[in-house]
């Protein structure tokens, strides 16, 4: 058995990194602001609402965060971070509910710049 030389280890690494990307699942927002965060806790699910200044995936303007789930909490930081600070933010909706209209459930949401 040959040595792996080090020209094929370098092309390995460089080409698993290269798939590595800020590549999103669809379907995606363009960035957008966030104009409200509502929390609620209606005694079985905590979950927040973020409304957006206007209706861009599944055209509404009003997501869902699931506050129990493990990413939820960090969710929510990073909406309130976007509101107090006017950033943008790009909502990728959950790949398991889809589009369900007004409070579409969110499975990323990412704190970005305008051009992004």
């Amino acid at each position: 058995m040959q040595p792996i030389s080090f020209k094929t280890i370098a092309f390995v690494l460089f080409a698993s990194l290269s798939m590595v990307s800020t590549a999103r699942a669809e379907p995606s927002s363009p960035p957008v602001l966030v104009n409200q965060v509502r929390v609620f806790e209606n005694g079985a699910t905590p979950f927040a609402l973020v409304e957006t200044a206007a209706p861009t995936v599944c055209g509404v303007a009003t997501f869902t965060i699931d506050l129990t789930s493990a990413a939820g909490p960090a969710m929510l930081s990073i909406a309130i971070s976007a509101f107090t600070a006017r950033e943008h933010v790009v909502l990728e909706v959950s790949n398991s509910t889809g589009c369900a209209g007004y409070g579409t459930r969110l499975q990323s949401i990412t704190l970005t710049t305008r051009s992004a």
